[in-house]
């Protein structure tokens, strides 16, 4: 469970979080239509795709990804 005091860094953490995964969408994304793309970038999106729905809807999960970046922060 997240302490009160930590909540406002745990909210930043998952709109870094957030917005990483966008970023990284964003790139893959432009890497899976583009010129250059190879075999498999856009199953390789779609994974990150997958990734983010599911980081993000678990709270277990994100609360350990949390810890990590505290830890390393």
């Amino acid at each position: 469970m997240i302490v009160i005091s930590q909540a406002e860094d745990f909210k930043c953490f998952t709109e870094k979080l957030e917005q990483w995964f966008a970023d990284v969408e964003k790139d893959q994304e432009m890497i899976s239509h583009s010129t250059f793309a190879e075999t498999g970038d856009l199953a390789l999106l779609k994974v990150v795709q997958q990734l983010d729905k599911q980081v993000l809807a678990d709270p277990k999960l994100l609360q350990q990804l949390f810890t990590t970046y505290e830890h390393n922060h």
